[in-house]
């Protein structure tokens, strides 16, 4: 522990007397042993002995199986210590899952966690419950691991936010301990499962709709390759069909709930639904289609980290062969399942070769290599619930964009009918984060979606980018227009250089545009390009080719967007940059303040040009009228920048009175 915190805990040691002395030191050793010299630093001791003692009693006070919380604003009168922060604290019997999922429901609710504190102790209790203080932490006695949490927030004041706070962590925490306390026994369900597809292969002929014997074998490896630390198991419930009412229903069997799916009012089958009443491209997942249907839920876990839940679902068949109902598993894959090559996983593996069979692909042949790397770059949820078919025509559209060197847009119903899923094939130079969040607005806009997933893939060596997007949405994919949002994409995509193109198009013949297209797009910098649109180099590319041999040409304008309403007084000149100090005395002597400058070196095949950038206002610090005056000052620094004019204050006169320097040096 660093000195420091040493002479933190010292100061106090020294304020504790008899039995309390040895009970909190043990706890606070225990409490503080992981702490950081940042949240020792937010504690006098005073203050720190204090909530140390408000922690044990807090612990002292929790009931067997009971989660705690506490969520309040230090005071002196009744806490006994102050601080400028917001204090959450837990108590629960330790589990996994605690410390992530409670900062995810931070950050999801908008609460600023400033430092945190999560040590795991060993509590002994007596037969009333109550904590022997002695036994904390010893080992080799009947000790039970307990997690004690305190979060310190940003200050929330409001009553019904502090409220919200309190509301929102019992929820998550109740969800962890259902996940967790259901955990084992998920797991052996889940080996029912596998157990009962097994046992299906005796019934191919039985059930016309049944998948075939290869099918089974990767589906029953599937669900051991689930058990083998790839999947976090937080839900599991089963569905039947059954006669109610005189109508075929599907209802939630209660008694199957695991996990955080023992709440059955959240079901929309908490009570039998007519098969009638469900959207028709649900009923026909329910009643045909594959056996096993790996997707995502529209849900987001509240249990381990932030993503919609992984959902696989398994057929079931009654002894008449018919569909029967689902069992159903809700979770997250893990990182070493998204790590797996995908030719090692159960059910991806057999498509892969599949997706491979479809194009005759020569094994060792480039489309073969290329194929493979595409197919283990897309989303895993889109190969679990894709087609052979469909994943083939999507890896051949992705290689033939390639070429083409175009922007593509391809659309694919969930097959849970909860949304689409949309790629965007773009070639990786039109890529930046500005460019996705313009397609992601647009797309989330034209599909009315409440919730939108993406996937970045971009290998090391394709020409291109893909995102994969999945949109939660009530549109079907027959409503809509695919022609008119692959052009409103691809217009967001145009670069810098490609617009650039296009407008010198408006402004000069073709072959002249292409030209000076191919001679200016690289010459501009970045940070040009960042602060001027690809219409406003348009007349500093005139400028730039009216320049010639001249040492210097200058131009001046107002643009609508500056925030002082400052003109800029451009330079173009044969110079990487020019010196401050040569051009301010002329500008000063003018008449006008320079409140910026800014540098544009170009690079035009070898040839150092430059635009230098002056905002300036006029005397007093108004904006200038370069109506009245904007040409006579182009004149008049052009002729001071050649050295043609004398460099004096009487140049004033050439905003105070119009004159020119002409009529100045007559003067």
């Amino acid at each position: 522990m660093p000195t420091n915190q040493q002479q933190l805990l010292g100061e106090i040691r020294g304020q504790l007397e008899g039995d309390e002395a040895s009970v909190l030191t043990t706890f606070s050793n225990l409490a503080l042993e992981k702490s950081t010299p940042e949240f020792l630093g937010e504690f006098d001791p005073p203050d720190l002995l204090a909530a140390l003692r408000g922690a044990l009693e807090f612990l002292d006070a929790r009931k067997p199986d009971e989660i705690l919380i506490r969520v309040y604003n230090p005071d002196p009168e009744t806490q006994g210590w102050r601080s400028p922060h917001t204090i959450l604290e837990i108590a629960l019997k330790d589990r996994p899952f605690i410390v992530d999922s409670l900062r995810a429901c931070l950050r999801r609710e908008g609460f600023k966690l400033i430092y945190f504190l999560h040590p795991i102790i060993g509590i002994a209790r007596d037969e009333a419950g109550k904590l022997i203080k002695e036994t904390l932490g010893r080992s080799g006695m009947a000790t039970t691991a307990e997690a004690y949490e305190m979060f310190l927030l940003e200050r929330i004041e409001e009553k019904e936010r502090l409220e919200q706070l309190e509301q929102a962590v019992s929820d998550v925490l109740g969800d962890v301990v259902l996940a967790t306390d259901d955990y084992q026994e998920m797991q052996r369900v889940t080996a029912d499962v596998r157990d009962y597809i097994n046992s299906l292969s005796s019934r191919l002929r039985q059930i016309a709709t049944l998948d075939g014997p290869a099918d089974l074998k990767e589906y029953a490896d599937f669900m051991d390759w689930l058990l083998d630390d790839n999947f976090v198991f937080l839900g599991y419930r089963t569905y039947q069909i059954k006669d109610h009412g005189g109508k075929r229903c599907l209802q939630v069997e209660s008694d199957s709930a695991l996990g955080i799916l023992r709440k059955l009012e959240t079901s929309s089958y908490h009570k039998p639904v007519p098969l009638e009443d469900i959207p028709e491209g649900l009923r026909q997942r329910i009643t045909s289609g594959p056996l096993l249907l790996v997707t995502k839920s529209n849900a987001e876990s509240t249990v381990h980290r932030p993503a919609r839940m992984d959902y696989i679902g398994i057929k079931r068949f009654d002894e008449a062969g018919q569909a029967a109902g689902e069992r159903r598993i809700l979770g997250l894959f893990t990182s070493k399942a998204h790590s797996t090559a995908v030719d090692l996983i159960p059910i991806l593996r057999r498509k892969l070769k599949q997706v491979l069979a479809l194009d005759d692909a020569v094994q060792g042949s480039h489309d073969f290599k290329q194929m493979i790397t595409i197919f283990n770059s897309m989303p895993r949820e889109e190969l679990f619930w894709s087609a052979a078919e469909q994943l083939h025509r999507d890896i051949r559209t992705i290689m033939s964009i390639e070429q083409e060197r175009g922007v593509r847009v391809t659309v694919r119903p969930d097959p849970l009918a909860r949304g689409l899923a949309l790629m965007v094939i773009m070639p990786r130079e039109r890529f930046n984060t500005e460019v996705r969040l313009k397609i992601q607005k647009l797309l989330t806009e034209k599909l009315e979606a409440s919730h939108v997933d993406y996937h970045l893939a971009m290998g090391e060596d394709e020409a291109q980018i893909r995102f994969h997007f999945f949109f939660t949405t009530h549109l079907s994919y027959d409503a809509i227009d695919l022609a008119a949002i692959d052009r409103e994409v691809a217009e967001l995509t145009r670069s810098w250089e490609d617009q650039l193109q296009q407008d010198l198009q408006s402004h000069y013949d073709q072959s002249q545009a292409l030209q000076l297209a191919e001679f200016y797009a690289e010459a501009f910098d970045q940070a040009y390009k960042a602060e001027n649109d690809s219409a406003e180099a348009i007349p500093d590319i005139a400028n730039l080719e009216a320049l010639g041999e001249s040492r210097y040409l200058v131009d001046v304008h107002q643009p609508p967007q500056d925030s002082r309403k400052a003109a800029h007084l451009k330079i173009y000149h044969h110079q990487r940059t020019l010196v401050l100090s040569e051009v301010f005395p002329l500008l000063e002597n003018l008449g006008v303040r320079v409140i910026e400058q800014i540098s544009h070196p170009l690079a035009v095949e070898g040839e150092n040009r430059g635009i230098d950038i002056f905002r300036v206002l006029g005397p007093g610090g108004k904006p200038l009228d370069l109506q009245k005056h904007g040409e006579l000052l182009i004149d008049a620094m052009g002729k001071l920048l050649e050295s043609r004019v004398e460099n004096d204050r009487l140049n004033q006169l050439v905003i105070d009175a119009g004159l020119s320097v002409r009529q100045i040096s007559l003067l």
